[in-house]
Parts: structure tokens; C-alpha cells; sequence
């Protein structure tokens, strides 16, 4: 169930990522090359925010399901241990 989750988000950024290109550049994200360097630069930036979101949403949903198995705790506990030992990292984690 957890993995299933954790797909969902990535495909509808992707979804919403190409989705956008088409609509405000009037291009085939995945079949023609684009026809601006705006264009370009929208879809470079799209998708460095997926491949970080994707690292978001792996780590803790990897972190949620360890701490499952740790723990005999529900599933949104261990959701909320896995989210704040996620943040603290990350809070640690910054210049």
C-alpha cells in the first residue's frame, strides 16, 4: 500500500509537467524539440523538480516503511515518526 502511495505524486507531477509544456508552449514534450530556449528551460527546470520530488517522496516513504517493520505502530504513526525524523535531517542537513 505504501508503494502505491508513493507512485501517485510522481506521475501526476510528471502528467502535470508534460501537460503544461503542451499547453503554454504548443509543443510534444516527448516527441519534438523545443521551440524556444524558454521552452527549454521550462522543461530542464520540470524535470530537476521531479527527479527532487521523486528523492522526497522515495526517502520518506522508505523511512515510513522502516519504521513500520521497527515498530508494531499503525501506519500513520509510523508516518508521523518517519516525517519527523525526515525533517530534523533535513533541517541538519542545511548549509
Amino acid at each position: 500500500m505504501i508503494a502505491h502511495l508513493s507512485g501517485v505524486p510522481l506521475i501526476g507531477t510528471c502528467l502535470a509537467v508534460v501537460g503544461i509544456n503542451n499547453l503554454i508552449f504548443d509543443y510534444s514534450f516527448w516527441n519534438e524539440s523545443p521551440p524556444s530556449e524558454t521552452a527549454d528551460v521550462a522543461a530542464v527546470a520540470g524535470l530537476w523538480w521531479l527527479a527532487l520530488l521523486a528523492g522526497l517522496v522515495l526517502t520518506l516513504s522508505y523511512g515510513w516503511m522502516a519504521a513500520h517493520a521497527r515498530d508494531s505502530t499503525s501506519l500513520r504513526g509510523s508516518l508521523r515518526h518517519s516525517l519527523r525524523v525526515w525533517l530534523s535531517t533535513c533541517w541538519y542537513a542545511a548549509p
